[in-house]
């Protein structure tokens, strides 16, 4: 299974961006990093993220 998980960070015109409902880069690595986590964690094994 191939996985985009909240494409075009960059823009303003995602409710994910950064700048947007006070989002920072910081915050959006640590979502991507926990929800990898978590998804591999419950034995996804033919995940990738793209």
């Amino acid at each position: 299974m191939l996985l985009r998980f909240t494409q075009e960070m960059i823009g303003t015109w995602r409710p994910w961006s950064i700048g947007i409902n006070s989002n920072t880069a910081a915050n959006y690595r640590a979502t991507g990093t926990r929800m990898r986590s978590d998804i591999l964690a419950a034995g996804a094994t033919t995940l990738k993220f793209v």
